[in-house]
């Protein structure tokens, strides 16, 4: 019952962490990641159905994230100074993934189990 409350305490860290890094979409991208991380370590704990999902998130935040990070290091905030605008379509799986956990978060809010009902 102990490890219950905790996954779940840990459930809602990492879904704030996911929420308020994408306030700061450059130095937040950190704790975008490590939210998704959180997430997806709980939904597998949990034996959630949608923890492959969550694994797909956050696997599409590294990435994004990664290729945000090298741009940033490759050309600054000046983004047309170093690299063509194409290269900014590798950052696009960053916010992709965000937005697939929270598809997965609402999914998981107001999609209610079935009451078990007499077999047919």
């Amino acid at each position: 019952m102990e490890e219950n409350s905790k996954l779940q305490t840990a459930f809602y860290a990492g879904l704030f962490l996911a929420m308020a890094g994408v306030l700061f979409p450059i130095w937040g991208a950190p704790l975008v990641l490590g939210g998704s991380a959180l997430l997806m370590a709980t939904t597998r704990r949990f034996g959630d159905p949608h923890a492959r999902w969550y694994r797909v998130a956050f696997l599409m935040i590294c990435l994004g994230v990664l290729s945000l990070w090298t741009r940033f290091i490759l050309s600054g905030f000046d983004a047309e100074a170093a690299l063509a605008n194409g290269w900014g379509m590798l950052v696009l799986p960053y916010p992709l993934g965000w937005f697939l956990i929270l598809i997965l978060v609402f999914i998981r809010l107001f999609m209610r189990k079935r009451p078990p009902g007499p077999e047919e």
